[in-house]
């Protein structure tokens, strides 16, 4: 299991409605279980994980629209994930703890529901030897700008 949050930029024109593109950045902890402690050489194990997304969101019809409009949609993103997982052993191992860093590419999926002000997205990320889902609750501050 694991925590964070994302800061996330929309675009969208009128011409090009119910289709938004999106810019994204976040930060997101995963530590080890205790039970993984318990059978493991390691005293501690966590990824410090900050993925930067480009990609876009398609709104559906309205399934309801009478107290408020909640309208089912899909985004998908393209990633680029930088990590640093930390590896610290027991000093009764004899094993050195070291820090793991690094960069990702990767891809995320999701659906959910939204209330345009506020969103429940439910998503697939995948990078090569580390995937995960995650539940989003997101709030939205709509901006309009006139050129």
């Amino acid at each position: 299991m694991g925590y964070g949050f994302n800061v996330s930029l929309d675009y969208t024109d009128n011409e090009y409605l119910p289709f938004f593109l999106f810019g994204k950045i976040g930060y997101e902890q995963f530590p080890g279980s205790q039970d993984f402690y318990q059978s493991s050489d390691y005293t501690h194990y966590s990824t410090n994980f900050v993925p930067l997304t480009l990609g876009a969101r398609y709104y559906f019809a309205p399934i309801l629209e009478n107290f408020v409009i909640i309208m089912p949609c899909v985004e998908v993103g393209a990633n680029l994930g930088i990590y640093q997982t930390l590896h610290q052993y027991k000093s009764t191992s004899g094993i050195p703890s070291y820090n793991e860093d690094g960069t990702k590419f990767g891809y995320e999926i999701g659906v959910g529901v939204s209330m345009f002000l506020a969103e429940i997205m439910a998503s697939y990320h995948y990078y090569p030897e580390h995937q995960f889902l995650s539940v989003d609750m997101r709030l939205r501050l709509p901006l309009y700008i006139s050129l």
